[in-house]
């Protein structure tokens, strides 16, 4: 786990060159205008920039397998306009005049969006042509033989007359001849574990497009199969995923803090948690809305800079708690591992922003996780706000998940479950787990199905969710 000061020191060349905004080449030319895009820490970075006037989008590639990296990344490029698949031209390879690393040029498109963005941007009826967009292009890279090793949305852009491009072709691998069915089915199964649960349920007509690029390969031949890969790549990334927010990466930092150990968000700026911090946050005071005071947890909504927020804290119980967190996860770690876990599922919680514990000073021994507030009312006030059909298919809809993911929550009491405008959110997930053995998992799901069910007393109401999980149950099978 590195220090502010470390991580610091180690960017140092990098900070000064995009605070500057120009980066002089060891061939006499010079980058200007540099914007970031994207960045790696300590791999990679992405920036918008010109060379001698011209538009170009620059990959900055640092670290000791920068020379390996890069070399992946223009060979994969070279591959597919070889191949006539369309992607930004390549410029060429440069080295910096300072420092070390290598920087691939490529041709800037202005006008270009990702995937991800534009899918986020369409409604229903125009995500339907974007996903037959993609899997034409999809198509015709298997047919050449390109298998992505990383089809996430982000790696594909789109420009006018919403055509696509791939990106990044040190995700790409290329064999002789068409992929085979089974390389192809893998490769679409982890395409669509990138997009929400079941998104194209309903949508198999898309599977037509990908196949026209395909010779010999019809839509009900790889469906069922697609369906079991999807699933099996989804729980992949979350076990992945699980691994990565212990430590500092693209999307996460890990850092130590005036005697505190620090796991937060990168989009949430490390200035803001520490003046956050500076400012008492880690007690409820006077500005805090207490949720709960309990002994082993206390909970409390407060703000943070422009974010409302609940802080959850857990007190410590003595010396034999903390040969137990010494020994393994904390349960803020659990809680804070799980909640990003629930977010590759599908299943909707709030944001987890930050998992903080003291090992020094006098709050060494306690813990805390913080989280964006989740809006509306628990759910054991259905009955009296209103249980409208909608409200009771979103909540049966999120019980049914966590059974069709394998997830063990622990205490599915309705006060878990926050009804808000946005749907159904999940809390208090320290408990969560997904058993490795088979029998295990049934046993935590059927016991988690029962709590659900006796939270509602009036029989009418347990019948009408026993039969909505049912027919969620049947959804699951289909899709």
């Amino acid at each position: 786990m590195t220090t502010p000061d470390q991580e610091a020191r180690s960017d140092t060349w990098l900070e000064q060159t995009l605070s500057s905004g120009s980066l002089p080449l060891a061939s006499g030319k010079r980058l200007t205008d540099l914007r970031p895009l994207r960045i790696l820490p300590g791999r990679r970075v992405v920036c918008a920039g010109r060379l001698q006037g011209r538009p170009v989008l620059a990959k900055i590639f640092l670290g000791d397998k920068s020379a390996r990296e890069a070399g992946r990344e223009r060979n994969g490029i070279e591959a597919l306009l070889t191949a006539g698949i369309p992607t930004p031209d390549f410029l060429g390879t440069f080295a910096p005049a300072k420092g070390a690393g290598l920087i691939l040029l490529f041709e800037y498109l202005p006008e270009a969006r990702t995937l991800q963005a534009e899918w986020s941007a369409r409604d229903e009826s125009d995500r339907n042509r974007l996903l037959e967009r993609l899997l034409a292009l999809l198509g015709r890279m298997h047919e050449e033989g390109f298998y992505s090793r990383d089809p996430h949305l982000d790696n594909f852009l789109i420009t006018g007359q919403e055509r696509l491009w791939a990106i990044d072709g040190g995700g790409y691998r290329q064999r002789r001849g068409p992929l085979s069915r089974r390389e192809s089915v893998n490769n679409l199964g982890l395409l669509f574990s990138q997009f929400p649960p079941r998104v194209w349920c309903g949508r198999e007509s898309v599977l037509e497009a990908y196949c026209r690029e395909r010779k010999g390969l019809r839509p009900s031949s790889i469906r069922n199969r697609l369906h079991a890969r999807e699933r099996a790549w989804r729980h992949w990334r979350a076990m992945k995923l699980g691994k990565k927010v212990f430590r500092s990466c693209s999307e996460f930092r890990a850092i130590r803090y005036g005697g505190l150990e620090i796991l937060h968000r990168r989009d949430l700026p490390p200035g803001e948690l520490e003046q956050w911090l500076a400012n008492g946050g880690l007690e409820p005071g006077e500005k805090g809305q207490m949720l709960k005071a309990g002994n082993s947890q206390t909970v409390w909504a407060t703000r943070l800079a422009e974010r409302s927020v609940v802080v959850k804290r857990y007190n410590d119980k003595g010396i034999w708690q903390r040969i137990r967190h010494a020994l393994g996860a904390t349960r803020p770690h659990r809680a804070w591992r799980n909640a990003h876990w629930l977010r590759v599922y599908g299943i909707p919680t709030p944001r987890p922003l930050a998992c903080l514990r003291a090992v020094e000073g006098p709050m060494r021994g306690l813990s805390w996780i913080v989280t964006e507030r989740a809006t509306g009312f628990p759910a054991h006030h259905l009955p009296a706000r209103q249980a409208t059909p909608t409200r009771m298919e979103a909540l049966a809809d999120v019980v049914h998940a966590f059974g069709r993911n394998g997830l063990v929550h622990g205490d599915m009491k309705a006060s878990n479950f926050i009804i808000g405008d946005q749907g159904v959110q999940v809390i208090d997930l320290d408990s969560l787990s997904r058993p490795r053995l088979p029998w295990l998992r049934r046993r935590g799901i059927r016991a988690d199905r029962e709590r659900f069910l006796r939270n509602w007393q009036d029989p009418a109401l347990r019948a009408r969710f026993e039969q909505l999980l049912e027919e969620a149950e049947s959804r699951g099978r289909i899709c």
